[in-house]
This record gives C-alpha cells, structure tokens and sequence, in this order.
C-alpha cells in the first residue's frame, strides 16, 4: 500500500516540464551537429540555400533529423541516413495523428528508427507548439 501511495504522490508532484515525451534522449543534440550534417548533405538536397539557421536536432540509431531555417524557406525537417539526404518535412500535420506523422517516417526508409519516428510524429503534433524554452523555435514563436 505503501508503494503505491508513494507512486501516486510521485506522478502527482512531476510537472510537464519533467514528463517523458518520445523525444527524450534524442532531441537536444548540439545544434552545430546538425550545421555539419546539412553542410555534408547540402550537395544531394536541390536548392538548400547554404546558411541554416539550425533549432532542432534529433539522432537515434545513426539517423539525424535536423530542424532547420532557411531566409527565403519555410522551416523544415531534414532527414538524414548518416550523410545520405532522405527527406524533408515541412508545414504543418493539420488534423494528423502522431501515429499518422511517425508512420510517414517510417514509409521513407524501412531502417528508420522507430524512435526517431515516434519522436517526429509527436514533435510535429504537440512538441514543437510547446518545444523546449531554451532554444528559439520558429514554430512556437521563440
């Protein structure tokens, strides 16, 4: 009883700020990371102007996507297979699931890593409106 008493006051006192989300351990990796990944990436992706403004970045499994912003684009979404381009997303997912989102990842290349693809479906749906306080994010305003 004890336990379980101790497990509800424990749930209770955690503010969202500390609640898991599917992004935990593979978004906030060095923004630079994510400048050197596109810079090597820049040849395969066709019109990427070659100053990003990077705000995001995700690695699982040797996967990158790298958030980014670009003066004359729209903020995006860059998939990346290691040094291999795969994909872009941009805009919005207007009335998608996060499961919907993360399954469209996962169409793009059968070794995308399900983390990866969960963590996108969650941050393109409910992440990026909230995102984390400390890096500016075009989508919430900062």
């Amino acid at each position: 009883m004890r336990s379980i008493l101790a497990a509800a006051i424990l749930a209770a006192s955690l503010s969202p700020a500390t609640a898991a989300t599917p992004c935990d351990d593979i978004w906030q990796k060095p923004l630079a990371d994510g400048q050197v990944l596109l810079k090597k990436a820049a040849p395969q992706i066709k019109g990427l102007p070659s100053k990003p403004k990077v705000f995001e970045v995700m690695q699982s499994g040797g996967w990158t996507l790298v958030w980014a912003r670009f003066a004359d684009a729209e903020p995006g979404g860059y998939f990346l297979d290691g040094n291999r381009y795969v994909d872009v997303w941009g805009g919005v997912a207007a009335g998608e699931s996060e499961k919907d989102i993360a399954g469209w990842a996962t169409k793009l290349d059968k070794k995308m890593p399900v983390p990866l693809a969960r963590c996108f479906g969650w941050y393109v749906v409910t992440g990026r409106e909230q995102g984390p306080p400390t890096r500016p994010n075009p989508f919430n305003g900062h």
